[in-house]
């Protein structure tokens, strides 16, 4: 009951059938790591699918203690630099995958094999 993991997943390309299904998938996930762990009162996933504003987007980049960044290809990755500029405190951890772009820059981040 002590660690929340927060997806904050902004809706794209909602119309096609491979990402519909692809979010479908995650929240059933969700829904059963947090049958199997959580309780009434505490819910270990929680998916977020709507936009949000960018103040609002480093508002909860500051409040958490880690950042995950696992992506399996991707290129520059902003959120990855958007985290770390956002964290004015030098707190946080940064969990980048080495197949983001930002991993070559980002040096002080750990660096994962997703």
């Amino acid at each position: 009951g002590k660690v929340v993991f927060l997806q904050v997943a902004a809706p794209s390309r909602g119309t096609l059938p491979a990402y519909k299904q692809l979010h479908e998938e995650c929240l059933r996930c969700a829904d059963e790591l947090n049958q199997r762990y959580g309780s009434e009162s505490y819910r270990p996933v929680v998916m977020v699918a709507e936009h949000h504003s960018q103040a609002a987007v480093y508002e909860l980049y500051r409040a958490a203690d880690i950042c995950l960044v696992t992506s399996l290809h991707d290129g520059m990755n902003l959120v990855a630099k958007e985290f770390v500029a956002s964290r004015d405190d030098e707190q946080g951890v940064l969990l980048l995958s080495t197949f983001a772009g930002a991993s070559r820059e980002l040096l002080e981040a750990l660096i994962v094999n997703p």
